[in-house]
Protein backbone atom coordinates (compact mmCIF):
# COMPACT_ATOMS: atom_id res chain seq x y z
CA UNK A 1 0.00 0.00 0.00
CA UNK A 2 1.75 3.30 -0.93
CA UNK A 3 1.22 6.09 1.24
CA UNK A 4 -0.40 8.63 -0.87
CA UNK A 5 -3.49 5.28 -1.04
CA UNK A 6 -3.14 5.44 2.78
CA UNK A 7 -3.90 9.29 2.68
CA UNK A 8 -7.25 8.56 0.60
CA UNK A 9 -8.66 6.08 2.52
CA UNK A 10 -8.82 8.27 6.13
CA UNK A 11 -12.39 10.56 6.48
CA UNK A 12 -10.54 12.21 9.56
CA UNK A 13 -7.74 11.32 10.88
CA UNK A 14 -4.31 12.57 11.47
CA UNK A 15 -0.52 11.94 9.54
CA UNK A 16 1.77 12.12 12.36
CA UNK A 17 5.63 12.19 11.39
CA UNK A 18 7.04 13.73 14.67
CA UNK A 19 5.76 12.34 18.20
CA UNK A 20 7.57 13.39 21.24
CA UNK A 21 7.11 11.69 24.84
CA UNK A 22 5.41 8.42 23.68
CA UNK A 23 8.36 6.39 25.54
CA UNK A 24 7.61 8.10 28.70
CA UNK A 25 4.60 6.22 29.18
CA UNK A 26 3.90 2.68 30.96
CA UNK A 27 6.16 0.42 28.69
CA UNK A 28 5.37 -2.78 30.28
CA UNK A 29 1.67 -1.92 29.56
CA UNK A 30 1.68 -0.49 25.89
CA UNK A 31 0.16 2.72 27.47
CA UNK A 32 1.22 6.07 26.20
CA UNK A 33 0.43 9.60 25.33
CA UNK A 34 2.39 11.68 23.60
CA UNK A 35 2.72 15.65 21.92
CA UNK A 36 2.65 15.79 18.13
CA UNK A 37 5.60 17.79 17.25
CA UNK A 38 5.01 17.48 13.37
CA UNK A 39 1.32 16.04 12.32
CA UNK A 40 -1.07 17.18 9.74
CA UNK A 41 -4.59 17.05 9.69
CA UNK A 42 -6.34 14.89 7.05
CA UNK A 43 -9.95 15.54 5.78
CA UNK A 44 -11.78 13.56 3.09
CA UNK A 45 -8.27 12.04 2.02
CA UNK A 46 -6.58 14.76 1.89
CA UNK A 47 -3.93 16.83 3.82
CA UNK A 48 -5.79 20.31 4.50
CA UNK A 49 -2.73 21.70 6.96
CA UNK A 50 -0.83 20.70 10.03
CA UNK A 51 -1.87 20.78 13.46
CA UNK A 52 -0.71 22.09 16.75
CA UNK A 53 -1.18 21.98 20.36
CA UNK A 54 -2.44 18.15 19.81
CA UNK A 55 -1.97 15.08 21.84
CA UNK A 56 -2.44 11.09 20.94
CA UNK A 57 -2.94 8.14 23.75
CA UNK A 58 -3.44 4.93 23.43
CA UNK A 59 -2.15 1.44 24.04
CA UNK A 60 0.27 0.28 21.62
CA UNK A 61 -0.54 -3.29 22.15
CA UNK A 62 -3.91 -2.95 21.42
CA UNK A 63 -2.87 -0.31 18.41
CA UNK A 64 -0.30 -2.86 16.54
CA UNK A 65 -3.29 -5.52 16.85
CA UNK A 66 -5.60 -2.94 14.59
CA UNK A 67 -2.95 -2.08 12.31
CA UNK A 68 -4.76 -1.47 8.54
CA UNK A 69 -2.21 -1.46 6.67
CA UNK A 70 1.79 -0.96 6.59
CA UNK A 71 3.28 1.18 3.42
CA UNK A 72 5.21 0.18 1.05
CA UNK A 73 7.62 2.86 1.06
CA UNK A 74 10.20 3.32 4.20
CA UNK A 75 11.47 6.77 5.44
CA UNK A 76 14.44 7.70 8.06
CA UNK A 77 13.02 8.84 11.19
CA UNK A 78 14.92 10.30 13.28
CA UNK A 79 18.06 9.50 12.03
CA UNK A 80 17.94 6.24 14.06
CA UNK A 81 14.66 4.36 12.62
CA UNK A 82 13.68 3.30 8.64
CA UNK A 83 10.45 2.58 9.35
CA UNK A 84 7.20 2.05 6.34
CA UNK A 85 3.77 4.19 7.67
CA UNK A 86 1.65 2.60 9.45
CA UNK A 87 -2.22 2.97 9.48
CA UNK A 88 -3.50 2.37 12.79
CA UNK A 89 -7.63 3.57 13.30
CA UNK A 90 -7.38 3.04 17.15
CA UNK A 91 -5.31 6.20 18.38
CA UNK A 92 -7.09 8.85 20.84
CA UNK A 93 -6.79 12.25 19.53
CA UNK A 94 -6.71 15.84 21.71
CA UNK A 95 -6.35 19.38 20.43
CA UNK A 96 -7.11 22.56 21.68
Amino acid sequence: TSFDEMVNDIKEGLVIEQLMGATQGNILGGDFSGNVLLGYKVESGKIVGRVKDTMVSGNIHQILKQITAIGSETKWVGGFLNTPPLYCPSVSVASK
